[in-house]
């Protein structure tokens, strides 16, 4: 598995909260709904047909990690928990907590990975600087189109990152984050 084509790649997933930008919930829902379809049609079929699952495995060999051989891939996870945030959570915080969720865990992991020296667990604390700073950074250029509170942007950002970094390592932070996040803004607001 290739780290930086991984998180290149859960980058990529920041389509939905920008074009959630331009869209209502109605059609944001069919837009990601139908992608997420696909998606479980693929992951499900992969595992009742093997040789269609050596064909996949080949295909997304540089970003899929081992124990995703044998279960939904984290893009299955990542798409359904999207889904669920823009489904139960107001426009501006779904598109907040879930690009937070995108961005910060792709540059926690590529900076904590590079530059990782004060580690606790499997976290760095320079891993969680660049995810604090990536959630600010996405925050700051998506509030252009959001006009939120720069406070509240804080906040979630720094939410969104103590929950990462606090997330024991048998739970899925994809869902930890951005839901968790969501819930804190929902009670901010």
């Amino acid at each position: 598995m290739n780290l930086f084509l991984r998180k290149s790649w859960r980058l990529a997933g920041l389509v939905f909260p920008i074009s959630y930008l331009f869209l209502n919930k109605h059609q944001e829902l069919i837009f990601l709904g139908s992608i997420l379809c696909i998606e479980l049609i693929v992951e499900f079929s992969r595992f009742l047909n093997p040789s269609l699952n050596r064909f996949f495995l080949n295909i997304f060999k540089h970003i899929i990690k081992e124990k995703e051989k044998k279960s939904i891939s984290s893009t299955g996870v990542m798409l359904s928990v999207i889904f669920l945030c823009f489904l139960l959570f107001k426009k501006e915080i779904a598109i907040i907590a879930v690009s937070f969720s995108i961005v910060g865990d792709a540059f926690s992991a590529l900076i904590g990975k590079r530059w990782g020296v004060f580690k606790i667990k499997s976290k760095s604390l320079e891993g969680s600087l660049g995810f604090f700073l990536s959630s600010l950074i996405i925050g700051f250029m998506l509030n252009v189109f959001l006009v939120l509170p720069i406070s509240l942007i804080i906040w979630a950002a720094l939410i969104a990152t103590l929950v990462e970094f606090f997330t024991p390592t048998f739970l899925n932070d994809n869902i930890t984050v951005p839901f968790l996040t969501a819930l804190s803004l929902r009670f901010m607001t």
